[in-house]
């Protein structure tokens, strides 16, 4: 159930606009956005439209679904299509039927007043809620931080949101790539123009064979955004200053996961699990060999909290997010819950902050230039530095004991 028990994923949406909205406004709109039971006309091929998110079938919105400037809800997609098998069913059932009754008809004319027969068949029954595929997905939204979170696989369930908050709540969302969230971080700055001219970095020279010029063309990180490759950059950069023992606000360093792809799609992708893939051989050799982090499985640590997860640099979009054992138990379910949305809260702003600690690095032309010759001279190395980088998991504070839960 993502946000309310076991782990989390998510893409993350920053909100354009949204409107002002009393929580009663709120709650009707929810309400008459559900998605329906059944229809007077024969439903679309989809059709998306909010839930309460306590599961599938709630239509329930109310106060239990605010979280002080957050909203936990659903998103629910339904999806109606007659099974193949069963159209070529019906289909042989009626010709064998009217083959009977018709036998002077032309094998032609049973055929079509047959398939007519299947189609009128299965708009009653699509009519009346049958042959429907439905999928929930849980939606965070953070109306104070502008940001919306929901774990959305697919473009054609991306869209579907963007589209349903758009229609029922007026609400323009964006989903944010690893180059959206740049474009949007260097507007801020007044940076555009640097960001526009931000090529894939040569960590090293291109892979033996290669034949096309001495910068990556990373074409597998151009897609929404051409910036996207940042996210990839990112990664090796975090994966470069945790191993160096880099001080930074927001720790990092990389465990049981990594993905990795050439940057000058000169090679193939390699993947591997361990406690500590980042400094296992096949991660060094693929750096040598043009590969960057596609996605990566971090802990990170902000202050008292920490947080395990696999992070897609690419897309921005972290998987498998576990938080940390609640130190006492809560004495309410309200009270666990609400401590696990602010603690998936507080993971995407330290995620996002890492982020832009990053874009203010590799935006700035001579600090980047002075930065990835340190990465260049780290991959050559090996890594090999004089010192280690561990995250320590931090102690609670008296103050905060208890307040995390999972």
């Amino acid at each position: 159930m993502g946000f309310r028990t076991g782990r989390a994923a998510w893409q993350r949406f920053r909100v354009k606009s949204a409107p002002q909205l009393t929580e009663t406004e709120l709650f009707a709109k929810l309400g008459d956005a559900v998605v329906p039971e059944s229809f007077d006309v024969a439903p679309p091929d989809t059709i998306a439209g909010w839930c309460g998110g306590r599961h599938l079938l709630d239509r329930t919105f109310d106060a239990d679904n605010l979280f002080g400037d957050a909203v936990l809800m659903g998103f629910r997609l339904d999806a109606f299509k007659l099974p193949a098998d069963l159209r070529r069913a019906w289909q042989l059932q009626n010709e064998e039927a009217l083959s009977a009754t018709e036998p002077g008809s032309s094998k032609s004319a049973i055929r079509k007043a047959a398939r007519e027969e299947v189609d009128d068949r299965a708009r009653r029954e699509m009519n009346s809620g049958l042959h429907r595929s439905s999928r929930m997905f849980p939606v965070l939204w953070d109306r104070a931080g502008g940001v919306l979170l929901a774990p959305t696989p697919s473009d054609a369930a991306r869209t579907a949101l963007v589209d349903l908050a758009r229609l029922t709540l007026d609400l323009e969302l964006e989903p944010e790539s690893a180059g959206v969230f740049a474009e949007s971080f260097a507007a801020s700055r007044g940076l555009l123009r640097d960001l526009e001219d931000a090529t894939p970095t040569p960590f090293g020279p291109p892979p033996r064979g290669h034949e096309g010029g001495q910068v990556p063309s990373v074409g597998w990180g151009r897609a929404p955004h051409p910036h996207d490759f940042l996210g990839s950059e990112f990664l090796l950069d975090l994966w470069c200053r945790a191993e160096r023992g880099t001080e930074d606000e927001v720790e990092a360093a990389i465990t049981e996961a990594l993905d990795m792809r050439c940057a000058w799609e000169a090679g193939g992708d390699q993947g591997l699990r361990s406690n500590t893939p980042a400094r296992s051989p096949e991660a060094r050799r693929g750096l040598k060999n043009g590969k960057w982090p596609r996605k990566a499985g971090l802990m990170i640590a902000s202050g008292f909290e920490h947080w395990t997860l696999i992070l897609d640099g690419v897309r921005f979009a972290p998987n498998a997010v576990r938080l940390p054992e609640p130190v006492e138990r809560p004495e309410t379910e309200r009270e666990g819950l609400e401590a696990r949305v602010d603690a998936f809260l507080a993971c995407d702003r330290a995620l996002a902050k890492l982020y832009r600690g990053f874009l203010e690095r590799r935006l700035d032309a001579a600090r980047w230039s002075s930065e990835s010759a340190v990465i260049k001279r780290w991959i050559v190395a090996d890594g090999q530095s004089s010192s280690s980088f561990e995250i320590e998991v931090p102690r609670e504070s008296p103050e905060s004991a208890g307040a995390k839960q999972d």
